[in-house]
């Protein structure tokens, strides 16, 4: 194992300062002999991609669903080619395929400038996943949200405030400063409107905000000062503060959100807390200062990738947001960070890769009970999408489980590629 890791350390160091072309041929001739002896369970024949001549498409982040509830049709968002953060005027189009449709074609549905790489609008199906859409935009010059009409296009509300997360009733929405966030972790928020909170570290005025949105009220729940409180560390001194990763659980009573400070350093640390929707009984389930991916697996367990401080050693585990217990997985869970979710009515997660040795990322099936990791497919992870524009698989499940839906990258744009799922073949 040692000798992997330092052969590892030599080939990163090698891609660091080496040309590019060096780089792109090592890794060519990485695949050339290492393809021949890798399998995959989903044959390249069985992937459906969908992309636009000239134009990324994609979706964002893995914790809200592109399918309808029928899994007929799929929300998309769609850029021009550039490899930037978004600015003032860059606009992203909103809108959807016909997935059965033999000739696919992008139906257009509105646009937005209030976007990111890893995130998007937070576009997603509102009331049931029937014929109404929900995304971030500007409302009246400020950061807001709007709820459409697919079948007729017309605007059914305007919500006052950008929305993060959703509940799956429809009636709450959770919120935070979206360009706070993008200054201190870009590629996660807007850069559209300024950051007002520029100089303060730590703001009580700055928080996770509840949104009602049948009323279009609002009103803080906590701030970033009273969580920084809450069982600090000594890293925190002078830090940055931010809120990031909100979600509801399956029935919108509590939510999980992240707290993360940047030192003067530049050195990021997080932490995972638990509250009621009311923003009442806080709980602190990890403060080991490195946490990562997450998903809800119930109403009060969360899959979380993470430092497990009683191991010593980064790994998955399932926390309990009720009395802080941990239960851990075998020893053939991935051990590498990806981005989780449970398979409905089964015992089994999906998650991906980064990036390995021959430039490709791994989508990947673990089976619980078994104890094993099956690998469904690889894809090419071109280089130069790297940092705040990398491309992540983040794997997205339909409704009825069938079909798994990731980004990738296919002749140098952003994609969105479907493939069958059965576990019976696992």
């Amino acid at each position: 194992m040692k000798i992997n890791s330092f052969i590892l350390r030599i080939i990163r160091l090698f891609d660091a300062f080496s040309p590019k072309i060096l780089v792109s041929f090592r890794i060519k001739i990485f695949q050339l002999v290492g393809n021949p002896f890798f399998s995959q369970i989903i044959s390249n024949d069985e992937i459906i991609n969908f992309g636009e001549k000239n134009k990324h498409i994609f979706f964002g982040y893995y914790d809200v669903t592109p399918f309808n509830d029928s899994d007929k049709s799929l929300l998309v968002m769609q850029a021009s080619l550039m490899n930037r953060a978004p600015k003032e005027n860059d606009y992203a189009e909103i809108g959807y395929y016909h997935i059965n449709e033999l000739n696919r074609s992008f139906v257009f549905l509105g646009k937005t400038n209030t976007w990111c790489w890893q995130q998007g609008c937070r576009l997603q199906w509102y009331g049931g996943g029937k014929n109404q859409i929900i995304y971030n935009c500007l409302v009246d010059g400020e950061y807001g949200s709007m709820i459409k009409e697919i079948s007729s296009g017309n605007i059914i509300k305007k919500i006052n405030k950008s929305l993060y997360a959703i509940s799956k009733d429809g009636e709450w929405g959770i919120s935070l400063d979206f360009s706070r966030l993008q200054r201190l972790r870009p590629g996660y928020g807007y850069g559209t409107l300024p950051d007002k909170s520029i100089g303060d570290p730590c703001p009580d005025y700055n928080g996770i905000e509840l949104v009602n949105l049948k009323t279009n009220e609002s009103h803080q729940l906590f701030s970033l000062k009273e969580i920084s409180k809450i069982e600090p560390h000594n890293s925190m001194n002078g830090a940055q503060h931010y809120f990031n990763h909100l979600m509801f659980n399956p029935s919108g009573n509590r939510f999980l959100f992240f707290h993360l400070w940047m030192d003067k350093n530049k050195k990021r640390y997080s932490r995972l807390f638990v509250a009621d929707k009311n923003g009442e009984n806080i709980k602190l389930l990890n403060n080991s200062g490195s946490i990562s991916h997450y998903n809800w697996i119930s109403e009060d367990e969360i899959i979380l990738y993470s430092l497990i401080k009683e191991k010593k050693e980064y790994a998955y585990a399932i926390f309990d947001s009720r009395n802080g217990g941990i239960k851990y997985f075998g020893k053939n869970i991935p051990k590498s960070d990806g981005h989780p979710t449970l398979l409905k009515n089964s015992k089994i997660i999906i998650t991906d890769t980064y990036p390995d040795l021959f430039s490709q990322r791994k989508l990947l099936a673990y089976k619980t009970k078994e104890d094993e990791t099956k690998i469904l497919a690889r894809f090419d992870s071109p280089k130069n999408f790297a940092g705040e524009f990398r491309c992540d698989l983040h794997p997205r499940i339909s409704n009825n489980g069938k079909i798994i839906c990731v980004d990738r990258i296919i002749d140098g744009k952003r994609n969105i590629s479907l493939m069958p799922f059965d576990a019976k073949l696992l």
